[in-house]
């Protein structure tokens, strides 16, 4: 048997009432394009919050590199969040924003690329293939929504914001190594002065000045400069094997001058102390108030006291930070 057809529905004077079934709305095109971004630009921020936050254990980077790194990683995270937050508001503006976005960050990843491969090295920019992944979801400028003179503004302020923190990282080596706004070896004035009269008497002493002056001064300074004082002693014609022997230092500022080694300078201080006798310092330029002029002064006893005559050289090595090591004049006298 045939079941019965339904029965269609009646109007109230008795005739059929049409129906209709409502047409399902149409997919966003750009869904898949502003989903896909959203997820990139999280990512991005977790991994650049990851970095802010080892860049604060990296010893000796020095405050100018260390606010350059923060500063990046900082405009970084905003704009990412920004768009990531206007994008969930469906904003017209952060929709048009993820093209040159993704574009800054395809121009970085190869930068990048390009930089480690002249060093023999690998790199797989992820944020550059993660942009290249979002840029092939639709997003044709038919589907794209209209935007406003406040919106290009946005649009400029955030792209101007990511390009700008791409680019501060590339200042952090120019600045610690000095660069165009660092003091270098031709603007320090490093002497050493010895005086032999006391060494006449059995015992006496050998005074050793060692003074250094800058002719200028610099933007970012390192944190500790570093100072090894270096001799050979000679007597009776023979040269003494054990040098001689220091006394009690003098040194111009105690806040800021200290017997010893100081990192960053101790990469390139501490292997002088390995090649004969010497005394080693430290400066901290922070306590110094910058590149101020400065001086260190002991005295020597020849190890042999009963020696009648003899001679003394002495020189110096001033390290700035770890960007240079410059070495004075040797000087010399006679008893």
């Amino acid at each position: 048997m045939h079941e019965p057809m339904p029965t269609p529905p009646l109007t109230v004077d008795g005739s059929v009432a049409a129906t209709f079934e409502r047409p399902a709305e149409p997919a966003d095109p750009l869904e898949q394009y502003r989903r896909w971004a959203t997820r990139l630009f999280w990512v991005l921020a977790i991994f650049g919050l990851i970095v802010g936050l080892l860049a604060l254990g990296v010893p000796d980077a020095g405050p100018a590199v260390f606010a350059i790194v923060l500063l990046s990683v900082c405009l970084d995270i905003a704009v990412l969040l920004t768009v990531v937050a206007a994008l969930g508001r469906r904003e017209a503006w952060a929709v048009h924003a993820i093209r040159p976005i993704c574009f800054v960050l395809l121009a970085a990843g190869l930068v990048r690329v390009i930089v480690v491969l002249t060093q023999n090295t690998i790199t797989v920019p992820l944020d550059a293939i993660g942009a290249a992944m979002v840029l092939s979801r639709e997003h044709g400028p038919s589907y794209l929504p209209a935007v406003s003179s406040p919106d290009r503004r946005r649009i400029n302020l955030a792209v101007g914001a990511l390009v700008a923190a791409q680019l501060l990282p590339l200042l952090a080596e120019p600045v610690r190594d000095g660069g165009l706004f660092g003091a270098q070896e031709d603007t320090l004035d490093l002497r050493v002065t010895l005086d032999c009269t006391g060494a006449s008497a059995p015992g006496g002493p050998i005074p050793v000045r060692v003074a250094w002056a800058w002719t200028r001064e610099e933007l970012f300074s390192p944190p500790i400069d570093g100072l090894v004082v270096q001799w050979n002693v000679t007597t009776d014609g023979v040269g003494d094997p054990s040098g001689a022997v220091a006394g009690d230092v003098t040194v111009s500022n105690p806040d800021a001058v200290w017997a010893g080694a100081g990192s960053p300078a101790a990469t390139l201080t501490q292997p002088l102390t390995l090649d004969g006798p010497s005394r080693e310092f430290g400066i901290d330029l922070g306590r110094a108030g910058g590149l101020n002029d400065g001086s260190v002064a002991f005295n020597l006893r020849p190890a042999d006291s009963t020696a009648r005559h003899g001679d003394i050289e002495a020189w110096a090595s001033y390290a700035h930070g770890d960007r240079w090591l410059h070495q004075s004049d040797v000087a010399t006298c006679a008893w």
